[in-house]
């Protein structure tokens, strides 16, 4: 499987609009933690492939830390 599943679920604009607007929005660093934690995700990119699908500026997905913290959550999701 490639990205993240929720994908095929908002991946139409129309959906897309309606998710966003039955929630406040998450700035990029909220959303990718929130995707890390899911299990929805299998793999960093997954996250970044996302989060620009929704619309999310994924240049704050940046440095060593981040990504680990990151890598870990996708991985304890797992289990």
């Amino acid at each position: 499987m490639e990205g993240c599943r929720a994908r095929q679920a908002i991946g139409t604009k129309g959906f897309l609009t309606a998710y966003q607007s039955m929630e406040a929005r998450k700035t990029s660093l909220e959303r990718a933690f929130e995707l890390a934690r899911s299990g929805k995700c299998l793999f960093l990119s997954d996250i970044i492939k996302q989060l620009k699908l929704e619309s999310y500026n994924v240049s704050h997905i940046e440095g060593r830390a981040l990504k680990k913290q990151l890598t870990q959550l996708i991985e304890e999701a797992k289990r």
